[in-house]
């Protein structure tokens, strides 16, 4: 699982395809937030040892810099999510997780899950 700022530095490179910690870092404090660059670029480091991000460096102001791609984490993560609902709950709770997609392609789901 991933926590919320993993998901919210996804999210941006989802959204950006590529980008330096600098693109990520603006682009999360754009939403009113206040991270410092060294957080996300840990974000980074740890998203891409865990495979969940590729990076290659290349030239800046003279040094280089690293530059984050997005890796579609989607099929694999979503079974994990699985497999964990099983694993924690069985099929019982593998019958509530439906049933919560349900409600919410439905739009019925409430604010608080």
């Amino acid at each position: 699982m991933l926590g919320s700022l993993e998901a919210k530095v996804l999210g941006v490179l989802e959204e950006y395809d590529e980008a330096s910690v600098r693109d990520i870092v603006d682009a999360l404090n754009d939403d009113d937030e206040d991270f410092a660059y060294t957080t996300v670029g840990t974000i980074l480091d740890r998203l891409h040892d865990k495979g969940l991000v590729e990076r290659r460096e290349e030239p800046y102001k003279g040094g280089t810099r690293y530059v984050y791609e997005y890796v579609d984490i989607r099929d694999e993560y979503i079974d994990e999510v699985l497999r964990d609902v099983v694993s924690l709950f069985g099929d019982d709770g593998l019958e509530e997780l439906k049933e919560k997609v349900e409600e919410a392609e439905d739009g019925t789901q409430d604010a608080g899950g």
